[in-house]
């Protein structure tokens, strides 16, 4: 039996995003829509509500939970606030390095090893100090750690709290960009 169709009005853009997720030939914008539905059902940084409720009514967006091991992309985001293992970033550190940073002498201080915080280091990390390259010196733990992207930052502050087993909450917005995961929208991450 064939389902009935219902037209849809969808930006141009919107329409090429949703390109993205399926590829062949005959493939149409219901089979994006249908790929895209099937990932976001699947994963567990969605809303509790849906998608026409998030937004309040006072124009207020409400908290999207991420899953912290699988995150979505975090391109185009501002970190709103952040605490590593208790400790709250000053506003104006709230930057994806600075908590990688905090994370990584965090680590130290729970009593990890510079081996230790070496091994387990996704980022791109030099044992002792260095200053070239980006690199930025992390005297607690004995690293230099590169300069990361949101995405690979928060992938080494993931591997530092599950090492040191300590606690990460991070909250932040996605910037007004198309490209972006989830435009205007805040999500929160936490270990």
């Amino acid at each position: 039996m064939k389902e009935s169709m219902t037209d849809i009005s969808v930006k141009r853009r919107n329409l090429e995003r949703l390109g993205a997720f399926v590829t062949g030939f005959g493939k149409t914008a219901d089979d994006a829509i249908e790929a895209v539905l099937g990932i976001a059902e699947s994963c567990d940084c969605h809303s509790t509500t849906r998608l026409s409720d998030s937004v309040e009514s006072s124009g207020e967006v409400r908290l999207r939970d991420c899953d912290s091991s699988s995150p979505p992309s975090l391109k185009h985001t501002t970190i709103l606030s952040a605490q590593v293992n208790g400790t709250s970033m000053p506003r104006g550190q709230n930057y994806w390095n600075n908590v990688m940073h905090e994370a990584t002498r965090q680590a130290a201080k729970t009593g990890k090893s510079t081996e230790e915080i070496f091994e387990h280091s996704t980022a791109n990390v030099s044992l002792g100090e260095r200053s070239d390259n980006g690199f930025k010196f992390i005297s607690e733990a004995g690293i230099s750690i590169q300069g990361q992207n949101s995405d690979n930052a928060w992938k080494q502050i993931d591997a530092m709290a599950k090492l040191a087993d300590f606690q990460v909450e991070v909250e932040f917005r996605w910037q007004q960009q198309d490209d972006a995961a989830f435009p205007g929208q805040i999500g929160r991450l936490y270990l």
